[in-house]
């Protein structure tokens, strides 16, 4: 096997054509070389917005730039994140299960601060001690689902960062797998009585024959 290169515009190129596409898989430098890019765009538009602060009718127009950026770039790292899992020959699954698990542990955290919100009618009121033992009970709520959370985002990473399955695997083959193209060779002459020997001889035309050989035949007939 033959192994490719890809370089990081050839990664951009490639994720942003596949956008939507969460079918096959995607090599190392593809994920990561995305993630770079995405980065330096979103550093780039958020300097620009402080910069453009101060200017009518820019800030809205930035804004409006880094809200479609945002969800564009989701929506790409989402699909390429499921077809690096799939390159190392994990479901998608995987990091479907870590986005559904961080926006219900989000929901949980609104939740019980609301919670503590009502139980509390007049928060001025609570002493020093009473607000850090409110503050470590609830911290201790969110320790346990935290660190499972964690966790599952190590394990993740760690695929993240593994190699390709050298081969194919039931979500499409090796992407850094380069097959050549053949290119035709000529067939091997036979050797010995083979039919192709025999037909070359029928087709090819006699330039050895000399009129002194039909002369010596006619005589030879005349005699005879």
């Amino acid at each position: 096997m033959t192994t490719t290169t890809m370089s990081f515009s050839e990664a951009v190129k490639n994720c942003f054509s596949k956008a939507v596409t969460f079918t096959g898989r995607s090599r190392r430098s593809e994920f990561w070389y995305w993630q770079l890019f995405s980065f330096i765009v979103s550093i780039a538009i958020a300097v620009t917005s402080n910069i453009t602060a101060n200017l009518p009718v820019v800030p809205s127009v930035i804004g409006f730039s880094l809200f479609a950026w945002n969800v564009l770039s989701w929506l790409v790292s989402f699909s390429v994140s499921v077809r690096r899992l799939h390159d190392t020959g994990h479901s998608g699954w995987w990091y479907g299960g870590y986005l559904i698990a961080g926006f219900v542990f989000f929901i949980w955290i609104i939740v019980e601060i609301v919670l503590v919100a009502v139980d509390i009618p007049n928060i001025e009121a609570i002493e020093a001690a009473d607000a850090l033992r409110m503050v470590i009970g609830f911290l201790g709520k969110l320790a346990i689902p935290y660190i499972i959370y964690f966790a599952y985002g190590i394990l993740l990473l760690v695929w993240m960062c593994t190699d390709s399955h050298a081969e194919a695997n039931k979500y499409g083959k090796n992407p850094k797998e380069y097959i050549p193209e053949t290119i035709p060779t000529a067939a091997a002459v036979p050797v010995g009585n083979s039919p192709a020997e025999t037909t070359t001889a029928e087709i090819t035309p006699i330039t050895d024959h000399k009129p002194e050989d039909n002369k010596s035949e006619g005589n030879y007939n005349q005699e005879i």
